[in-house]
């Protein structure tokens, strides 16, 4: 268990070289408090194999919104897979979550399947 918000979490991993090519960040919190943060951290770290975070697409443009207010840029932000996990079709959450799963080890470089 880790008792830290996850902005310094990630931060103080980064500064101790905890963070390469094969680290993923999925947000899945809906709640700007967190992400926001977080996201400013994740998105600044050109190290970071895959970012991304769950929410509808309302969400998603808020979040870019508040990021933007933040000071990122439109390259930072293109780096943000968002919405992630969304299939509509799904009648349980299982299959978005392979979905994610699954683009987030490809982005890291990770060969497996996941079914």
């Amino acid at each position: 268990m880790i008792a830290d918000w996850p902005d310094r979490y990630l931060r103080a991993q980064a500064e101790q070289g905890e963070i390469d090519s094969r680290t993923v960040v999925c947000v899945l919190t809906h709640d700007p408090k967190f992400d926001v943060p977080v996201l400013q951290v994740a998105l600044r770290l050109p190290q970071l194999a895959y970012v991304g975070a769950m929410g509808s697409r309302r969400t998603h443009d808020d979040r870019l919104n508040r990021l933007r207010e933040a000071g990122l840029t439109d390259a930072e932000l293109r780096r943000l897979a968002s919405p992630i996990g969304l299939d509509l079709g799904a009648r349980t959450p299982r299959r978005p979550r392979c979905r994610l799963l699954r683009k987030s080890l490809r982005a890291a470089g990770v060969a497996a399947v996941v079914r």
